[in-house]
């Protein structure tokens, strides 16, 4: 349990070798000896570190939260994060409505946990999926609502911030706010460091709308800065 946590604390704050060590540690102790006795508690931590690091694509991200869910209904663990893995991995898998679902279902836990990042990035999330449907006027609600999550909890610089930036940066300028999304992408490009591979899916995510941005103000090395590949 302390090197899941562990873990998964390195891949928040920017130390993906650190993360991904600590993550091999817990496959060896999981699948090492087919002798030790199970662990509920500790083989769902375990399927949602899986799901969070996503070391492996899409797809098996989808099957680790999937399990992730499941055991954390069986122990009655209350966390919006594997949920959220859930949601973001339909979404990537282009199971759209799966995906708006698992991440109603985060929104629904996370008041509940009082997990700001969790929470923001669920949002997003959901804004990305409305942007994707053409609801602009949704995806600018949500947008607006992730970062309120991190400005009333007074944790902006985090490493979902880069992503809340991306998606209000997008919705800016489809209204027109060009002041508004260079604003956004100035906040982004603060805190890109925190986008490595530890957190691939975000990372990327992230990256791809900032992209999407700055080639529509016709900043090209400012789009192809913003897709440079995180650490």
């Amino acid at each position: 349990m302390v090197a899941v946590m562990a873990s998964i604390i390195f891949a928040m704050t920017a130390r993906p070798m650190d993360a991904e060590r600590l993550a091999d540690a817990v496959d060896r102790w999981q699948y090492g000896d087919p002798a030790r006795r199970d662990d509920l508690s500790a083989e769902a931590w375990a399927a949602l570190l899986r799901a969070v690091l996503c070391r492996h694509g899409a797809e098996q991200m989808l099957l680790d939260a999937d399990e992730a869910v499941r055991k954390f209904a069986a122990g009655s663990f209350v966390t919006p994060t594997p949920a959220l893995m859930q949601g973001t991995a339909r979404v990537l898998c282009g199971d759209f409505d799966g995906g708006d679902a698992s991440l109603e279902d985060a929104l629904g836990v996370g008041e509940q946990a009082g997990a700001p990042e969790d929470f923001a990035t669920a949002l997003c999330e959901r804004s990305l999926v409305a942007i994707a449907r053409g609801d602009w006027g949704r995806a600018e609600v949500l947008a607006g609502q992730a970062a309120a999550v991190l400005r009333r909890a007074g944790i902006e610089e985090s490493f979902a911030t880069p992503l809340v930036c991306a998606v209000q940066a997008r919705t800016a300028m489809h209204r027109g706010d060009v002041p508004a999304a260079r604003r956004e992408l100035v906040s982004a490009q603060r805190l890109r460091h925190l986008l490595t591979y530890a957190l691939p899916y975000l990372a990327v995510q992230a990256r791809i709308e900032l992209a999407r941005v700055h080639v529509a103000l016709a900043d090209l090395a400012g789009g192809q800065d913003a897709d440079a590949g995180g650490r």
